[in-house]
């Protein structure tokens, strides 16, 4: 993953936006804490932090939609999908524990099958292998000449 610091303003709370996977935002996520980041450049990078399902005495905005197959937009940053969050209720409070990874490795580990023997252009090869490829829907084959 790369970051741009210069983009970052680590004195300010860092903006998290809540969004489906097709990318429409759900819902900032403006009540948030223990807010952590793992950044790596050559690997998967990951986000974490907790909701309350209650703040400052009154339901917190976004907490139900905060389940797994979403994607956070930490903005500036990257974007990472959400795993099913983990959920403790105390007695008093239910809180969501949030684990997201980074995107950028979606094609990292996979394996395409092309259905039968024969000739194919690299068009069809492409085609193939973004098919399910939410961020690789639009994609422009340029021709390298060397």
């Amino acid at each position: 993953m790369i970051v741009d610091f210069s983009k970052i303003d680590l004195g300010q709370r860092q903006i998290l936006v809540l969004q489906n996977l097709d990318g429409t935002p759900i819902q900032p996520l403006l009540h948030y804490s223990n807010g952590k980041a793992k950044l790596n450049f050559n690997e998967i990078s990951e986000l974490s932090f907790s909701v309350s399902s209650i703040e400052n005495g009154s339901p917190t905005a976004g907490y139900e939609s905060l389940v797994g197959m979403r994607i956070i937009d930490w903005v500036n940053v990257g974007r990472f999908s959400l795993v099913e969050p983990e959920t403790v209720n105390n007695g008093i409070v239910e809180i969501k524990n949030c684990t997201a990874y980074s995107l950028e490795y979606e094609l990292s580990y996979k394996t395409f099958a092309i259905a039968k023997d024969g000739a194919y252009s690299l068009t069809q090869i492409f085609d193939k292998i973004f098919e399910d490829c939410q961020n690789f829907q639009n994609y422009v084959l340029v021709p390298l000449y060397l």
